[in-house]
């Protein structure tokens, strides 16, 4: 399990079974684990591949999303653009830009 609570001033890059980022992030998020939850603050772009992949916090750049289960929270705000690829996606929040990718099934409740 990796955990994220405090402030990293540069890029994270990280693998784990379970990487939970609450924390700040000054730069960018590339992540790899089963189970992907983001609930803070990434000032660059977010790429998170696993099998569940759920991002509840601010993105300042991109976000781009791979997993069977990917997810943005009603408080997401993302500034850049969304690339989701997987078997079920459910957008929500603010998404500011274009939306791509592939999935099975596509859910989008938020603007």
């Amino acid at each position: 399990t990796i955990e994220v609570r405090g402030t990293i001033d540069g890029d994270l890059v990280c693998a784990g079974n379970d990487v939970n980022i609450t924390g700040t992030v000054n730069g960018d998020v590339i992540c790899a684990a089963q189970n992907i939850r983001v609930s803070g603050i990434v000032y660059g772009s977010v790429r998170a591949a696993g099998q569940t992949v759920e991002v509840g916090g601010d993105v300042g750049r991109n976000l781009m999303l791979f997993g069977q289960t990917v997810r943005t929270n009603s408080g997401t705000n993302v500034g850049g653009d969304v690339g989701v690829f997987g078997q079920i996606a459910e957008l929500s929040g603010s998404l500011a830009h274009d939306v791509y990718g592939a999935q099975q099934t596509l859910i989008i409740n938020g603007q």
